[in-house]
């Protein structure tokens, strides 16, 4: 009789701990699916007090360069991946009833494939303008704009108080702070997740502030994956976000101790005066080289500072590094710091490398000791960074520049002497960091494989001129000109959507019209102009005694071979430029 009453009661806890378990994998009835609401406020409208600090205020978005009336390119960004130029005429609607309007411009946002890069973005999700308080009929051109899509030219906003669509998301504008806290407020109202984007209105400003509301969204900060920076979104990043936010990976803390805003600051102004004087010191300095050259005096002086001049990037490298860990207020510490600890390291490799590797050239240890401070730095925290500063373009090649010079030299001016195989084993490691994903050559793609590789063909001395060839056509860059033409586009925004597959012609143009090719004319031109013959003969000289330097040229040469179908390469040609006159005068200093 036991047994028969147990049964069915062991049965019945059974049922019970089963349903416990699995009520969490079940929505309750009724429940709706989560809102994403997008508010943009231009900077203008923000005012100087504000006041919503949830515990992830400090994060920033990206905008593409402000090209169109009103800015209109910047809002295409946001739901297609994409950066567009757009036109004054995407804003254009019409009232077509009380509740709804009409887009002017839908043909041909449709002809450019806007629609197409919308649709492989959001896939199946909505997105709905939301009305003002006054009423469903006052709406900003904004989100309309947002909310347009290839099924239909009109759109009817929703009320401002509801009901919304389920799983949709939603756009408005605010028109001051108190108006965007209040929407805010309102959709976690209605179990929604808010973001609040500044638009920047003053030109050439790309950065605004972002806001998550404090519920809704994971812990932490969003991980770009544009930028690859915890806190920094690119406005192509945002749609991704609203539309599935746990697909983007999310970090505990940004990625440096002060604000991004801060950056932008100092690579764009601090840092552009740092690399102006330092063109202009490398001008003197090279001119003060040659004048001990003419009058037959060597100058220990001259070439510390030829030597210095060759560190200095890398000094700037090490310096932004530590201030992305403890703060910008300590740079100029950090730079003595660097530079003093940089100079007693390489008296020390020379001593070292001028015994233990006889034949090796004088300058090995400062490509050396500079390749490997190039590796474990970043280059996106330094002046040379391809994220804060104004040109993306022309700085992006400056640290592939600077990595292929330190490596094509390590292993030039290692040849025929001992140390040619510790330059080899660099290439080596180089290589296995970079497809380890280690280092942050690993993001340039294959061409972070094929620089080391060709660093060390020229290196050793089997350039050749048809290698020329080979690396015009290196299949290293998303381009394809074959199929897609050249395209105009110096901002890197399109005015197709498969534009950017075209050869965009735009960032040859600014590399090419860079400062960077500016004083390298002027160097040549000064050579040229002011050397003598004594000058050039002690030149001839220097390479006839060691033909090594030249593999820095053939590194440039090589660099401008592979920048015709990646345009970003014309400012890392001209580094290595840069580091042949440095080698050329070094050698005949000390020719004389």
């Amino acid at each position: 009789m036991k047994k028969v009453v147990c049964k069915p009661i062991i049965i019945a806890i059974l049922v019970l701990v089963c349903t416990v378990a699995l009520a969490p994998l079940k929505p309750p009835l009724g429940r709706k699916s989560r809102n994403s609401v997008l508010i943009l406020i231009h900077g203008d409208n923000l005012g100087s007090h504000v006041s919503f600090t949830p515990p992830n205020q400090q994060m920033w978005v990206l905008w593409p360069y402000r090209l169109s009336d009103y800015g209109a390119n910047r809002l295409l960004s946001i739901f297609t991946g994409f950066n567009w130029q757009g036109s004054g005429y995407d804003l254009s609607f019409r009232e077509n009833s009380a509740d709804s309007w009409v887009s002017n411009n839908i043909h041909h946002l449709e002809k450019t494939g806007y629609f197409k890069a919308r649709s492989q973005l959001l896939g199946n999700h909505k997105v709905f303008p939301v009305s003002d308080k006054i009423g469903i009929g006052s709406v900003n051109r904004e989100s309309l704009l947002l909310a347009l899509d290839q099924s239909s030219a009109s759109i009817k906003p929703v009320p401002y108080r509801g009901p919304w669509p389920e799983g949709a998301i939603l756009v408005y504008e605010a028109h001051n702070w108190p108006d965007a806290i209040a929407m805010s407020r309102e959709a976690q109202g209605q179990r929604g997740r808010a973001m609040i984007a500044e638009i920047p209105d003053a030109s050439p400003t790309r950065w605004g502030r972002l806001w998550l509301s404090p519920k809704g969204w994971p812990d932490g900060f969003p991980v770009s994956p544009q930028t690859h920076m915890s806190g920094m979104l690119d406005a192509r990043d945002i749609g991704r976000v609203l539309v599935a936010p746990n697909a983007v990976r999310w970090a505990v803390r940004p990625d440096a101790m002060d604000s991004y805003d801060s950056w932008f600051d100092h690579v764009q102004g601090f840092g552009s005066g740092v690399l102006t004087g330092l063109a202009f010191f490398l001008v003197f300095i090279l001119g003060s080289a040659a004048y001990c050259i003419i009058i037959e005096e060597r100058a220990p002086i001259a070439s510390g500072l030829l030597i210095a001049c060759a560190m200095a990037p890398t000094s700037f490298m090490i310096t932004d590094n530590l201030s992305r860990i403890f703060g910008l207020d300590n740079w100029w510490l950090f730079l003595f710091g660097v530079s003093l600890g940089l100079s007693t390291i390489g008296f020390l490799f020379y001593a070292v490398t001028r015994k233990a590797f006889s034949g090796a050239h004088p300058l090995f240890w400062t490509c050396l000791v500079g390749c490997t401070a190039m590796l474990v730095t970043n280059p996106t925290w330094t002046i040379f960074s391809p994220v804060f500063s104004i040109n993306r373009w022309t700085a992006t090649g400056i640290p592939l520049g600077l990595l292929m010079a330190f490596l094509t030299g390590t292993v030039a001016f290692a040849r025929n002497s001992a140390a040619s195989w510790l330059a080899r084993g660099l290439i080596v490691a180089t290589l296995v960091l970079t497809a380890g994903g280690f280092i942050w050559l690993h993001s340039a793609g294959a061409i972070g494989l094929a620089l080391p590789i060709c660093a060390l063909v020229i290196g050793e001395g089997w350039f050749r001129w048809p290698l020329l060839i080979v690396l015009c056509f290196l299949p290293t860059s998303q381009a394809d000109p074959w199929h897609y033409g050249v395209v105009w586009a110096p901002v890197n925004s399109f005015k197709n959507f498969d534009d950017a597959k075209g050869l965009n012609l735009g960032g040859a143009f600014f590399a090419l019209a860079s400062p960077a090719l500016l004083f390298l004319i002027m160097l040549v031109g000064a050579t040229l102009l002011f050397g003598d013959r004594f000058l050039f003969r002690q030149m001839k000289m220097a390479l006839k005694k060691d033909n090594r330097i030249l593999a820095l040229g053939f590194a440039g040469i090589s660099l401008a071979a592979i920048a015709v179908l990646n345009p970003v390469f014309w400012s890392a040609a001209m580094i290595c430029g840069y580091g042949l006159f440095i080698a050329l005068f070094f050698d005949s200093v000390w020719a004389v």
